[in-house]
């Protein structure tokens, strides 16, 4: 009873309670802190990056903080950018703004045989990582990508295109991944074309090679045709095609053809 009495009765104001309270708990705070265990923390917002470019694609869309405008060539179209992110994105930019080509000092740029839309487009995929692949402009975006080195929409690009690969186009597809230096898209189309090799002497780009191509084509030991006669044929077939300007180059070509392997009847 005394117990309670002496609680209920104490002089201690329900203040200067609180400010004991309040002592107590900054004390024991520092005591943690100092405690053996830390209390530390490395922090981490999972959506920071996906807010910066948000943010950044914000900014283009309203032409703020744009400090270059890119120019197509072909049309004039006028892109205006940023140069960092254009930097981040892109090798050809980067050595463009961080070295000491005169573009770095100049506020605008005209990028000679590009399009517009397909300048735009991968602009565009710079601020947000996205991009439309289409069938009727895939070559000249593939083409754009390869001058910007953007290696990831070279590879959406090449994959698109070995998805399409057919009789009819793979010999185009090879010759274009040549001149674009697309290896992995010249490979693709390049083993399709010896794959498919009785289907695609049999279309219209075949009869389009020059002799050299052909040669290239004739010189390969992974043909899959059932004997030599098919080769042959597939030669004769494209002298025919232009007779006159051709049989010139019948003996350069008749000596990739495997003779020993024809039948007398040949």
């Amino acid at each position: 009873m005394s117990n309670e009495l002496s609680c209920k009765g104490s002089p201690t104001s329900s203040a200067s309670v609180r400010a004991s309270l309040v002592t107590d708990e900054s004390h024991f705070s520092l005591v943690s802190l100092n405690s053996s265990v830390s209390q530390d923390e490395f922090f981490r917002c999972r959506d920071h990056s996906d807010v910066v470019l948000k943010r950044m694609q914000d900014y283009l869309q309203s032409e703020k903080l744009c400090d270059v405008v890119l120019i197509a060539g072909v049309d004039g179209r006028r892109i205006p950018a940023h140069r960092l992110v254009l930097s981040a994105s892109s090798a050809y930019f980067s050595a463009m703004f961080t070295g000491q080509l005169r573009e770095s000092q100049q506020e605008e740029i005209t990028l000679q045989e590009v399009s517009g839309d397909a300048l735009n487009s991968l602009i565009q995929y710079c601020y947000t990582g996205a991009i439309e692949i289409r069938e009727d402009t895939v070559e000249t975006l593939l083409a754009t990508a390869c001058l910007l080195q953007l290696s990831t929409i070279v590879g959406a690009c090449c994959n698109f295109l070995a998805r399409q690969l057919h009789p009819s186009n793979c010999l185009g597809f090879s010759l274009f991944a040549e001149q674009q230096g697309c290896t992995a898209l010249l490979k693709l189309a390049t083993a399709y074309t010896c794959q498919h090799f009785q289907q695609v002497w049999k279309n219209q780009e075949f009869f389009m090679l020059d002799a050299a191509q052909l040669a290239n084509l004739l010189r390969s030991d992974d043909l899959n045709v059932p004997n030599e006669q098919e080769v042959f044929h597939a030669l004769m077939a494209w002298i025919q095609y232009d007779a006159e300007g051709r049989k010139r180059h019948i003996p350069e070509l008749l000596a990739l053809i495997k003779l020993p392997l024809l039948q007398p009847s040949v």
